[in-house]
């Protein structure tokens, strides 16, 4: 009688043991389910609509050399240091440019509080596509995509490489091939990055 019942009081425990793996693995799942939907509603959701002032260049790596990846931070601080100095010169620096996302899916530039590019924009999630309009006549010249992240006050727009000297050249009237040589050399140290601006809300 008392190994009968030792046998069934083990087994009950090995049936508790499951059935608490599977509540476990069931919760576990749910809870996966749920954090990707709120991430995936973050995304969505964040508007980059307003008044974006200028802060800094924006760097992202992704190289193939293994160094650069693990001194991904490191190389990431120093090529957003060496561009610095070139988009300054330009004219590109806090306090000068800005951004402006309108609600109606229009777009200005503002350089020196002089609007020097206006077209109008679509997002879906963290991809921006900005179409440039060509002068007077508002026909859109160019469309360029990029990627975006907002974090609370602070946005990023990263470009590919060429991309981001189209930018430039369409912000900034006094770009001379000094200046846009400066830029692209230093980008050419990187098999694959990506570059932008970063900005800053006033609080």
């Amino acid at each position: 009688m008392k190994r009968n019942f030792f046998i069934a009081l083990v087994a009950l425990m090995a049936i508790s043991q499951s059935a608490d793996a599977q509540i476990l693995d069931f919760l576990n799942q749910i809870k996966d389910k749920v954090d990707s939907t709120a991430i995936n509603l973050g995304i969505k959701n964040a508007s980059i609509e307003g008044t974006w002032p200028y802060s800094g260049p924006a760097v992202e790596i992704k190289s193939s050399n293994l160094l650069n990846n693990i001194a991904g931070s490191a190389a990431t601080s120093a090529l957003e240091k060496k561009l610095d100095e070139p988009l300054q010169k330009i004219g590109i620096k806090p306090g000068s440019l800005s951004f402006e996302f309108k609600s109606d899916k229009s777009f200005i530039i503002y350089l020196k509080s002089k609007q020097v590019a206006t077209g109008t924009y679509t997002q879906d999630g963290s991809n921006l596509e900005m179409s440039f309009s060509s002068g007077l006549t508002n026909t859109i010249a160019e469309k360029i995509n990029s990627e975006v992240s907002l974090s609370g006050n602070d946005l990023q727009i990263l470009f590919n490489a060429d991309k981001l000297v189209t930018v430039i050249e369409k912000i900034s009237s006094v770009v001379n091939s000094q200046s846009l040589s400066l830029i692209t050399s230093a980008l050419k140290e990187y098999d694959d990055v990506k570059v932008g601006f970063k900005f800053t809300k006033s609080k």
